[in-house]
């Protein structure tokens, strides 16, 4: 494989994050680079919170909690971006690429093609996979402590759990396509098909088309919640009586008690939420 475009690539991942799966990646990514003569960077985000000129890519090898920091922490990200699946989830690695193997992704990185997606503000914080408020929101809460169990079998064992106990909340939404007052039991702010390692919340969902697909579900008992989970993870649900699906730009979503809300599985809690859209927001080679 040759490299005409005399690239000089910044490369980021997590030590701790995904059992020691970003380390084992970079090795080999490391090995194929050096093979080839391709200049690398390994950058230390503890002393770096801008990216060199000198870079012509930016190699993130980790999963949505790792694309998600790096995104916050550079804040401007003017190069293109590669994703390498190696976390726990990967729902927007996978949505982007597929299940590509890691000679694709390198060819990808080291290729020129090059496409726009979009992302989202919420609360002064980037994501680009989506934002969950309510039940979704306690699940990642829940899996932030999860030791032994992860990826889309520890999200499926946290979602069964909380089914039983979880409240909905009381919240007064307002936005560009919908306009509701009152309980909610889960808000999807989706820019990608995927969360919780392969739940297909938004089936509808694409990358570059502008819009989030907001997907909200009204209060629903504890059997609906069980009968209606297999439909929810296959994506089936859209139609349902309790399900209330738009295409958004903006939103935001407020109650008098603190709402749980999840950034590609960062928590937080307020009591108001905004969300816009940032279309065509960051680079990404594919």
């Amino acid at each position: 494989m040759n490299n005409p475009l005399n690239q000089n690539i910044a490369i980021v991942f997590n030590l701790k994050a995904g059992k020691g799966k970003p380390l084992h990646v970079f090795q080999s990514v490391k090995s194929k680079l050096e093979k080839l003569n391709i200049a690398y960077t390994e950058l230390d985000l503890t002393k770096t919170n801008s990216i060199d000129s000198k870079f012509s890519d930016l190699l993130v090898i980790g999963g949505d909690g790792t694309m998600n920091y790096t995104l916050n922490h550079f804040k401007t990200i003017d190069i293109p971006i590669t994703l390498i699946a190696a976390g726990s989830g990967n729902d927007f690695a996978k949505m982007l690429y597929g299940k590509s193997s890691l000679d694709e992704m390198i060819s990808k990185l080291l290729g020129n093609n090059i496409t726009k997606i979009d992302a989202g503000i919420c609360n002064e914080k980037y994501f680009i996979n989506g934002v969950g408020a309510g039940f979704d929101a306690l699940v990642a809460k829940k899996l932030l402590h999860k030791k032994f169990l992860s990826g889309h079998f520890a999200y499926l064992a946290a979602v069964i759990q909380l089914l039983f106990s979880y409240k909905s909340l009381n919240v007064e939404i307002v936005s560009d396509e919908l306009n509701y007052k009152g309980k909610m039991f889960m808000i999807c702010i989706a820019n990608s098909k995927t969360e919780g390692g392969g739940f297909m919340v938004a089936p509808d969902a694409k990358l570059d088309d502008g819009f989030f697909d907001a997907v909200l579900v009204k209060p629903i008992s504890i059997l609906t919640r069980l009968m209606h989970l297999p439909t929810i993870e296959k994506g089936k649900h859209l139609g349902l009586s309790f399900i209330n699906y738009k295409k958004i730009k903006t939103i935001s979503i407020e109650s008098d008690s603190l709402i749980p809300v999840h950034l590609e599985g960062e928590y937080l809690e307020s009591k108001k939420i905004t969300i816009e859209m940032l279309a065509a927001k960051f680079l990404f080679k594919i």
